[in-house]
């Protein structure tokens, strides 16, 4: 079964425009946002006296998942079109 060819792709609409705004910041908030809370963290974690490790694994798992909770939404909503304009 052949696939139908992809419609071309208008560069200068507003709804594409507003998608690679979006990628944008994403790409930003990653390479940026993320180190930055890695550093942070990683602070935070040596600041405090050194618990049981099964405690320190617990706290690393949900320093982890914590940033991506946030992002989620940002993440799942760069992949999408833009809604129409009215």
């Amino acid at each position: 079964m052949a696939k139908k060819p992809h419609p071309p792709v208008d560069h200068d609409a507003p709804e594409e425009k507003a998608r690679r705004r979006r990628v944008l910041w994403l790409t930003l908030l990653l390479l940026v946002g993320l180190p930055l809370y890695l550093i942070v963290a990683s602070f935070l974690v040596a600041a405090l006296p050194r618990p049981h490790w099964f405690l320190e694994m617990i706290i690393y798992v949900l320093l982890g998942l914590v940033w991506a909770f946030p992002l989620k939404r940002l993440v799942i909503g760069a992949g999408r079109a833009a809604p129409p304009s009215s």
